[in-house]
């Protein structure tokens, strides 16, 4: 640091402490009062009421706001922030700022079409408007030519900031803060690590194609605001090692001539264009299948020219930034008679405009049935991911009865969501196969088991409702002819295995210098149950490694802070009452 003059820092956790969204950190250093992310709640019982209160602070009051990645739960309402005075600066790498500023506009879309419901309904009419998007002051920490992901910003005289890339969507970091404090009657240096979400890929284990592994701490973090999405559950590898292999099994399906993937604009829709690109291109389909990958989304095709943009980007001193350095090796050895720069051009061609690869084609527009009759399998990419809202839709709609036609769901899938209804559907067909209605009805007992299974205790078959446009159906179950299953291995949130790596790193992982005694870890953006099992491991994990037995014993304390939570002064280690 560059002062010995001895400051306090406290935080207040707002948001994201009774669920997974609505991320909100709010600090205050000395005088200065500051924001790490101020997202809003999404599909939870109180959204509407957490993304329409009262701030517990006023918003002129802040001087600046630190984001961490472009998601809604992180990011939706800054521009409220901005609508109720805020006009400080918000840090963000640039691929955050423009995501941010493409699903911000997007926000405000939907939420103008909801407006008639929601006045109905006596709600806000809209929580911002464009202009208050437009009124976002960024400032881009990784924009010049001297940016590296090693150095401290001055945020105020004795406060520093530290980026740390992760890898849970492009653009995505953790923050680390830096300031002196006085402790015991010695000034001494301490550390606050936000993690934002955490990403899949680590140094020890990177199974997504397209993003570098997240940074770990270099420097001892005293105190943690951890994520806890996935607190209490571990990745199976095998998942993310075969997901290339089972979808490649997906494209040679002899049955399937259209493959429907509902897909999140942003992140998960890039993962799968890029999966498919790599198999299309350097894999060989059996009985030489021609694909037509049809991509269907305003939104994602705004998101795909930002990954075009930055996925690929360096400057003097960071050579791709977000770039997986397998990935380069492999498109090396792949392209080892060609240039293989020439595949990391293709690839930002498809996201900007599609491209013909091969006897396969990458479009944004479908080519119509004419030129489809061409193809073997039409693949769509189309948003939502879990199929309440989008073009995806009317694919839905259009092949729900066509038996060649497949329903490949990739992401979580919200309870009460139409996804949802689609993957306990699939789950049902993986136990009951198709049977022709002789074979249903051909004997008293195929009657008897449709009676059973179909009107159990005086329910009826289940249906899921379709729509395009104005026209609606509702087909049961036994009527939806699409086979619908799920591919596993695109989850970007980090398991309680690799949160525990990135939160209590090995001690000969921190210089000597650095290693201290005490250790505070605040749990958020979790249920309460991945919360609680996330405390229970760490812990433990604790315990083991930092005991009094250890070589070096660490004073570990996990805490789960209440919505709203009093001051937590990290000078003295303790709530204020």
């Amino acid at each position: 640091m560059k002062t010995q003059e001895t400051k306090t820092l406290k935080a207040k956790f707002i948001g994201a402490c009774q669920g997974v969204t609505g991320s909100c950190t709010y600090l205050q250093f000395e005088s200065h009062k500051f924001l790490v992310d101020c997202g809003m709640a999404q599909g939870e019982a109180q959204a509407d009421a957490y993304n329409e209160g009262k701030f517990p602070f006023n918003p002129k009051d802040l001087d600046f706001v630190v984001l961490t990645h472009a998601h809604l739960d992180h990011s939706g309402l800054i521009p409220r922030l901005v609508r109720e005075g805020f006009n400080g600066q918000v840090y963000a790498t640039a691929a955050t700022k423009e995501l941010a500023k493409i699903i911000l506009h997007n926000s405000v879309h939907i939420a103008q079409k909801d407006r008639a419901n929601r006045q109905k309904a006596g709600g806000q009419i809209t929580l911002y408007e464009h202009s208050h998007v437009n009124g976002i002051n960024w400032r881009v920490v990784d924009g010049e030519d001297e940016f590296s992901w090693n150095q401290n910003i001055d945020l105020v005289p004795g406060l520093e900031m530290r980026f740390l890339r992760q890898s849970h969507i492009l653009g995505a970091v953790s923050v680390q803060f830096f300031w002196d404090a006085e402790i015991a009657g010695t000034i001494q240096a301490r550390s606050l690590l936000i993690t934002g979400d955490v990403g899949v890929n680590s140094q020890k284990f990177a199974p997504q194609s397209m993003l570098r592994p997240r940074h770990e701490a270099e420097q001892w973090a005293d105190y943690v605001v951890c994520e806890s999405t996935y607190g209490g559950k571990t990745h199976a590898p095998e998942v993310f090692s075969n997901r290339i292999l089972s979808l490649q099994k997906h494209l040679e399906d002899q049955n399937t001539k259209t493959l429907i993937i509902p897909g999140f604009a942003m992140h998960r829709m890039q993962e799968v264009l890029f999966d498919l690109f790599i198999i299309l291109r350097y894999g060989q389909l059996k009985n030489q299948r021609k694909v037509m990958v049809t991509f269907d989304s305003n939104l994602a095709e705004k998101v795909n020219a930002v990954y075009s943009k930055h996925l690929f980007g360096a400057n003097a001193k960071v050579q791709h930034k977000w770039l997986s350095k397998e990935t380069r090796s492999h498109l090396r050895e792949q392209d080892a008679k060609r240039y293989w720069k020439d595949s990391v051009k293709m690839f930002a061609q498809l996201l900007k405009q599609g491209l013909e690869v091969g006897t396969h084609w990458f479009g944004y527009e479908n080519l119509g049935k004419q030129v489809a009759q061409h193809f073997d399998l039409q693949v769509v990419l189309a948003t939502a991911g879990m199929c309440d809202r989008g073009p995806v839709n009317d694919y839905l709609f259009d092949h729900y009865a066509d038996p060649h036609a497949k329903i490949l769901l990739i992401g979580y899938q919200a309870p009460n969501t139409r996804g949802h209804r689609l993957q306990r559907l699939g789950e049902q067909q993986k136990k009951t196969p198709k049977k022709t209605m002789q074979e249903l009805f051909g004997n008293k007992k195929s009657l008897i088991e449709y009676i059973q299974q179909h009107f159990q205790n005086g329910r009826k078959e289940e249906y899921i409702t379709f729509s395009k446009g104005k026209q609606i159906v509702r087909p049961k179950w036994s009527e939806i002819q699409a086979q619908v299953e799920t591919l596993h291995g695109y989850s970007s949130h980090a398991d309680t295995l690799s949160l525990i790596d990135f939160v209590l790193p090995p001690v000969t992982q921190i210089a000597p210098a650095q290693r201290r005694k005490q250790k505070t870890v605040f749990l958020v953006h979790g249920g309460a149950t991945q919360k609680a099992e996330l405390k229970q491991a760490l812990e433990v994990h604790g315990q083991k490694e930092f005991g009094p037995e250890s070589a070096h014993p660490v004073d570990l304390q996990v805490e789960i802070p209440p919505p709203n939570s009093a001051w937590f002064n990290f000078n003295t280690n303790a709530w204020e009452s």
